[in-house]
């Protein structure tokens, strides 16, 4: 009965061990099944975009284009001279037409009717002492006297001055381009421009620019084609900044240092003062040349080049450039055409 019973026992055993193994072998567990951990998606790269422009060829007009104006080259600065006063009458007003002599403005100077009387009487009085020291016969009376003579004669002359400078009249003929804000009453200052007269029959056009390596490349005798009034006139440069005449004015010759004046064909086409006209000066034309634009080309250190698009590459590429126009720049060496540039 034991034997029976200890055979059982052993066989119990032994199937035991083989449900173990086959649980074993099949990858079974009694734990819970970890879960597979996934794997993370694949990242697409970006496609980079770039602003591009096939290199081809063309005309590269390196030129100075803008807008001058029509000045007076016979231009008064006008002012009071000699009298001080207030202002009792206005007679002009900008744009209006004058002729020499015309009054402008006239001053109140009270008082000096009598000092004009006064400096004639002692002018006299001196003359009549000088006759008088003659019949002395002294050296010494006869040089206080005619000290005392020139003394009179020139404050005379300072009165008629001043009579003849409380009117201002016109120096010329022209028309009034200018005149400073003044009401009648108020006091005038020497010294201080008060109106401007342009004479509209001597004019001549003026352009004014930014300081520039064209500006300075402009020659007396250059031709321009001018647009006025819808019609297109040629012309000639007369003065340039490389050409000014030299001048201890600052104003001026900052002016000059950035001014081309102009003198247009008789064509009988007169512009009236200050209206505008667009110029264009041709410096220098090349014809079937790679032109791209100024910023697709880079610098570093002296060194300039482009970047170009190579299929799906970026290449550097050294270039040698050539004229600057406002168009572009010419590129002389290491382009070809159809090369895609990158513009920055």
């Amino acid at each position: 009965m034991n034997e029976w019973s200890d055979r059982r026992n052993v066989n119990k055993a032994m199937l035991m061990c083989i449900v173990c193994l086959l649980l074993f072998l099949s990858g079974c567990t009694l734990l819970p099944k970890e879960e597979e951990v996934l794997k993370p998606p694949l990242l697409v790269p970006k496609q980079e975009s770039y602003n591009l422009l096939e290199v081809k060829r063309g005309s590269a007009v390196k030129q100075v284009k803008g807008t001058g104006t029509f000045e007076s080259t016979n231009t008064v600065y006008q002012e009071f001279e000699g009298a001080a006063g207030k202002i009792v009458t206005i007679s002009a007003k900008v744009g209006d037409e004058v002729r020499r002599g015309d009054p402008l403005m006239e001053l109140n100077t009270e008082g000096l009717e009598i000092v004009l009387l006064e400096r004639e009487r002692d002018f006299e009085l001196a003359k009549l002492a000088l006759e008088q020291s003659k019949e002395t016969r002294d050296p010494q009376i006869m040089k206080i006297r005619l000290l005392e003579l020139d003394i009179a004669r020139k404050r005379l002359d300072e009165a008629r001055k001043q009579q003849e400078g409380k009117v201002m009249v016109a120096q010329i003929d022209g028309i009034v381009t200018f005149m400073e804000e003044v009401e009648i009453g108020d006091t005038i200052e020497l010294g201080k421009v008060y109106v401007v007269i342009s004479d509209p029959a001597q004019i001549r056009l003026a352009y004014s620019g930014a300081p520039s390596a064209e500006l300075e490349e402009v020659e007396v005798g250059m031709e321009a084609e001018i647009a006025y009034g819808g019609q297109t006139l040629h012309g000639s440069v007369t003065q340039s900044p490389f050409s000014a005449p030299e001048t201890d004015d600052e104003q001026l010759a900052e002016k000059y240092a950035r001014t081309i004046y102009f003198e247009l064909e008789d064509t009988g086409i007169k512009p009236e003062l200050h209206t505008t006209a667009d110029i264009v000066i041709i410096l220098l034309e090349k014809d079937n040349v790679i032109l791209i634009p100024r910023s697709a080309v880079l610098t570093l250190i002296g060194r300039n080049y482009v970047k170009i698009l190579d299929g799906d590459s970026v290449k550097e590429i050294d270039v040698e450039l050539g004229i600057n126009t406002l168009s572009g720049v010419e590129i002389i060496e290491g382009l070809e055409e159809g090369q895609m540039v990158i513009l920055q």
